[in-house]
């Protein structure tokens, strides 16, 4: 028998140094729609530029994902560890550039929730870059300054 759903976009956004978390989304995302979409009639649909971006050119690359995800999706979610990203012309990194998108977003008349983590865990001495781990402090001192709890 047919029935009607809500589909909820969900937008992640991260540095490569989570993928690993990445991927975990994925069977997050599958075991809850499996799980819970019939009885809530409510199903996530997950968006990772890994999956629904395709090559293109744009002003820049990050400028490539903005075009084509937009602003359609309903969650963002965005994870950290040990680095905040490469920088973009427009933010520190593409992934502050898609929170900023995001935030913005919330801000307007478009409700979006937006929900930041991040990894809890040691990095080895070979992966530290100082800047990085700077950025990563300046990050969550600005979230909690915009009201954010991550």
């Amino acid at each position: 028998m047919p029935r009607n759903e809500t589909i909820l976009n969900v937008f992640v956004a991260s540095p490569s140094d989570v993928n690993d978390e990445r991927k975990a989304l994925d069977s997050i995302v599958q075991e809850l729609n499996k799980t819970w979409s019939k009885n809530l009639n409510l199903r996530l649909d997950l968006l990772k530029w890994e999956t629904d971006i395709h090559p293109s050119f744009g002003d820049y690359s990050q400028n490539v994902i903005n075009e084509q995800i937009d602003d359609d999706y309903d969650i963002f979610i965005a994870i950290f560890w040990s680095r905040i990203g490469t920088k973009t012309p427009k933010a520190e990194s593409g992934t502050l550039e898609e929170f900023e998108r995001a935030y913005a977003r919330y801000k307007s008349d478009k409700p979006t929730e937006i929900m930041i983590y991040f990894k809890d865990q040691a990095i080895p001495p070979s992966r530290m870059d100082p800047l990085q781990l700077q950025n990563i402090h300046n990050l969550k001192t600005s979230l909690g300054e915009k009201g954010g709890l991550y």
